[in-house]
């Protein structure tokens, strides 16, 4: 199974650093641990005021073990499946968002607002 998602993409020329909050680093988790800062939108005339030039995807995609279809079989819980994908490499779609927003690819809010917890 795959889901994606589309992300604005910062301006490179106009982009601006500010500290994160004390929030954000931990709902990033591992990928918020070493980011001194996060980049938000400015504007300027080559991305004609918007902050932002063109779209990023980012992607989530679950593949099925036979742990994972014994499961699935047995009718179970989001909470269970999260609970038999624990320890594989599984990303979950915010995670691989995050890899955009620690170098500065994309806004930390457009992430939330795409995944939808803004």
């Amino acid at each position: 199974m795959i889901a994606q998602r589309l992300a604005r993409e910062l301006c490179t020329f106009c982009k601006r650093g500010v500290k994160p909050t004390p929030g954000t680093a931990p709902e990033m988790g591992s990928h918020g641990k070493n980011v001194r800062q996060l980049f938000v939108p400015r504007g300027c005339p080559s991305c004609l005021k918007t902050g932002y030039a063109g779209r990023r995807g980012f992607f989530e995609m679950l593949s099925t073990t036979e742990e994972l279809r014994e499961v699935i079989l047995k009718n179970p819980s989001p909470r269970e499946i999260e609970k038999s994908l624990s320890g594989t490499r599984f990303m979950r779609l915010a995670e691989t968002g995050y890899e955009l927003v620690a170098p500065g690819r994309t806004a930390f809010d457009e992430i939330e607002k795409a995944v939808g917890r803004s």
